[in-house]
């Protein structure tokens, strides 16, 4: 019997401290999807994350994940202010062509922005992203699986202060 009420006792530590993280992620960094199709200007983002390759291909920084939110790694230092902003889990750079892909969120469910380097042209067989919201910068969103979802999100990518799309 004091077996099961310890595996009970766990089980409802784990529900409390994931309620509470999950409480914590959205009062205190606030909604991602808001922050990126809401709240930031398209053009500028995908400048900010090209800035990122030019400084791959320099040799400024190497191709990777840096962490953002959780102890950030230290060349964070070198990144644009609005990619900072954003508050993502983490930042990666593609080894083989400086793509930059923003994690906002992992884990359980994943959303954030891959954008591609300037002269970067696809396979035609090749998918980027769930979305593109503006030539080279695309949003990405586990929830792209429920078919409703495109309308949700062209709902809040119409909400965006600095970019009216037609």
């Amino acid at each position: 019997m004091k077996y099961n009420e310890n595996i009970k006792i766990i089980i409802t530590i784990v529900i409390i401290i994931f309620i509470a993280y999950s409480l914590f992620y959205w009062f205190v960094v606030g909604s991602p999807r808001a922050r990126i199709l809401c709240n930031t200007n398209y053009v500028d983002l995908l400048q900010a994350c090209r800035s990122l390759t030019e400084k791959f291909e320099t040799g400024e920084l190497k191709p990777g994940t840096y962490k953002i939110m959780i102890k950030p790694d230290p060349e964070v230092s070198q990144f644009p202010e609005l990619l900072l902003k954003l508050k993502p889990n983490y930042i990666h750079i593609d080894e083989n062509d400086g793509g930059v892909l923003i994690e906002m969120i992992g884990g359980l469910g994943h959303l954030g922005i891959i954008a591609c380097p300037e002269d970067f042209v696809p396979p035609s067989t090749y998918d980027i992203g769930d979305k593109e919201l503006i030539p080279g910068l695309w949003y990405y969103d586990d929830g792209y699986e429920n078919p409703k979802y495109y309308k949700k999100i062209d709902k809040l990518i119409k909400k965006n202060k600095h970019i009216r799309l037609e």
